[in-house]
């Protein structure tokens, strides 16, 4: 599980992603292919932006309680792996 900060009222986290880049290299966060998530708000009423390393076809962006905005992005990490 990754560890994040928080920082004046914000709680951000940042992953890692292995990506293939031309002539078949892997490439990895030490190289700037990463996931970050920052939630800000209240438990009840949160925010959550970020920049996920994805395919094409992968998205998100939310609005709702902590919770439910951690769970998807979750899930959106778990459809990566």
């Amino acid at each position: 599980m990754a560890k994040g900060q928080a920082n004046s009222g914000m709680f951000k986290v940042v992953i890692g992603r292995t990506a293939s880049a031309a002539g078949g290299h892997d490439v990895s966060k030490e190289m700037g292919v990463n996931t970050w998530a920052a939630f800000a708000g209240t438990d009840d009423n949160a925010v959550v932006d970020g920049d996920f390393a994805m395919l094409e076809s992968e998205h998100y962006w939310g609005r709702g309680s902590a919770d439910a905005l951690a769970r998807g992005v979750r899930s959106a990490l778990e459809t990566q792996k």
